[in-house]
């Protein structure tokens, strides 16, 4: 079997997903990460607070013949990941891999460009701070291991753009996933000599439930099929956006053996929006055209 994680235990912090996805027809990252790593066999450990979807998660896993286990826990609160790892470690006798699919975007007001104190903290507590935490609590565990162990921290391409302007919708997310890089980079240097590696996978517009949902709010309230389609066109790769299964079979070649050698790595899997360095063709026609107005005012 490629990339054949049998007898491997793998903590998914994320493996529930947001409602609507059967209407979207579409599924979360953290969903489709648990049930690719299951088919692969690892043994799942699907976590998230809400209990139902990660259950759900664990039905469908068990469905296709995988194992799983749901997990109910805040990667915000340490004490929980501590907590969590431990219940690891003594139902199944080691944790090898652990992914973290966690997050959310900013709660703001789109027309004043602003944002209450909480709705920040919020941001930066799920998309980071947990990320730090499961990470130091779920490492000490992989060391244990002969065979060390593996993370996958996913971030966002989001972390390596500049287009989005001064939108601290698009702003502060994009900043709080760069710190998630320097932390992946950070821990990848730090705990390579005792046998765990450390990787981020830099996701693109994949259509994830997340994805095309949040999109709609960030975009100031436009439709879910504008959305789509704008998801789309930020993808120069023929055929737009793909499914969270590209995802899954990022993260399960950066937890298996046959990424052994691979560590530190910024994984960018966007379809090629990255490659787009020079300016931006819808940010220049709307500068040229507040600059040809202020030059027409000047003359009036």
């Amino acid at each position: 079997m490629d990339h054949d994680l049998t007898g491997k235990v793998a903590v998914v912090l994320g493996g529930g997903q947001m409602p609507g996805g059967e209407e979207l027809g579409a599924m979360g990252n953290g969903r489709a990460i648990c049930i690719d790593l299951a088919r692969h066999g690892a043994t799942v450990v699907a976590v998230g607070r809400n209990l139902d979807r990660v259950q759900t998660t664990v039905d469908l896993i068990e469905k296709d013949g995988g194992k799983g286990w749901a997990y109910s826990a805040d990667a915000v609160e340490r004490d929980q990941m501590a907590k969590l790892f431990k219940d690891v470690k003594e139902k199944y006798g080691r944790v090898d891999y652990m992914v973290y699919v966690i997050g959310t975007n900013l709660e703001f007001d789109h027309a004043t460009n602003t944002a209450t104190n909480e709705a920040v903290a919020r941001l930066v507590h799920i998309d980071f701070t947990g990320c730090v935490w499961a990470t130091l609590e779920c490492a000490p565990y992989m060391i244990e291991n002969e065979t060390g162990g593996a993370i996958v921290n996913v971030s966002s391409i989001a972390s390596k753009q500049n287009g989005t302007g001064v939108s601290i919708g698009y702003g502060m997310y994009a900043c709080v996933k760069a710190a998630m890089n320097k932390w992946s980079e950070l821990s990848a240097m730090y705990y390579a000599p005792l046998g765990v590696r450390v990787n981020t996978l830099v996701l693109g517009p994949v259509r994830s439930v997340m994805g095309i949902m949040d999109l709609t709010k960030l975009a100031g309230g436009i439709t879910v099929e504008r959305a789509e389609a704008q998801g789309n066109a930020a993808v120069p790769l023929k055929g737009g956006r793909k499914s969270t299964q590209e995802t899954a079979n990022a993260v399960t070649f950066l937890l298996s053996d046959e990424s052994k050698f691979v560590t530190g790595l910024e994984f960018v899997l966007d379809g090629g929006t990255a490659l787009r360095r020079g300016p931006d063709p819808e940010m220049v026609q709307i500068k040229t055209e507040r600059i040809m107005a202020e030059l027409q005012a000047a003359k009036e």
